[in-house]
């Protein structure tokens, strides 16, 4: 009898233990430093539904919509080491904007980067009319570069590139463009691109001439660009 009163009272007691353990919410970070409930909002349209209360059978996993636009690769960004913020504004009636750098060839939204950021191009993607293609061919870009000078005087670079002879992207003036970086440094090109000349595109580089242009340059770490189309 004691010994049946033992295991009644061990099991009362794991059973009020479970019942109290804490639940947790599991939060993911997005490149922007936004949080975002990693927990699903709602269900897209799928074989599973409740029909008068009496749930149906469901195979396969669920497929999730979350509270806003989830990145395909989360990182988390060290702000101790080196890290530079693209972030990209337009204020075009079509088209998203959007970049890419070297190593790194999908297309991709404003964010935050973990190290250099070389060989960047950004442009206007869908662009009614301007049948902008990868890395911003057929339209105008903005070229740049983040990085730390690590001691060996690298620096900061961008401009503005309308290039369009053979072999050169056929970059064609369809957006006005501007940028200028942030942080310690805020250089900009003295004005916006609105045309294909150097008075209404200071510092680009046109036609067919790759050395005619002046890239905006600074000297600083963790230096990020604000890129506007339109």
């Amino acid at each position: 009898m004691l010994f049946t009163t033992i295991i009644v009272t061990t099991i009362t007691a794991l059973g009020v233990t479970a019942a109290g353990a804490p639940q947790y919410d599991y939060q993911i970070q997005e490149p922007n430093d936004e949080l975002y409930n990693a927990f699903p909002v709602d269900f897209f349209e799928s074989d599973s539904y409740i029909d008068e209360g009496k749930p149906s059978s469901y195979e396969g996993p669920p497929v999730y919509k979350y509270s806003d636009d989830v990145q395909p690769e989360h990182e988390w960004i060290d702000m101790m080491a080196e890290h530079h913020e693209v972030k990209l504004i337009s204020r075009c009636r079509t088209g998203k904007p959007v970049f890419l750098y070297e190593g790194h060839p999908q297309p991709r939204s404003s964010g935050t980067i973990q190290g250099p950021v070389r060989g960047g191009v950004a442009w206007m993607e869908d662009y009614d009319g301007a049948h902008c293609q990868s890395s911003g061919v057929n339209c105008g870009i903005v070229e740049f570069t983040l990085t730390n000078s690590e001691g060996k005087g690298m620096q900061n670079s961008a401009d503005h590139s309308l290039l369009d002879g053979p072999g050169l992207g056929n970059h064609k003036f369809h957006y006005k463009m501007d940028f200028h970086f942030t942080g310690s440094c805020s250089k900009g090109p003295g004005g916006p691109c609105t045309g294909n000349s150097p008075q209404k595109c200071p510092g680009a580089y046109l036609g067919d001439k790759t050395e005619g242009g002046a890239p905006t340059q600074c000297l600083s770490d963790n230096t990020g660009i604000t890129i506007t189309f339109c």
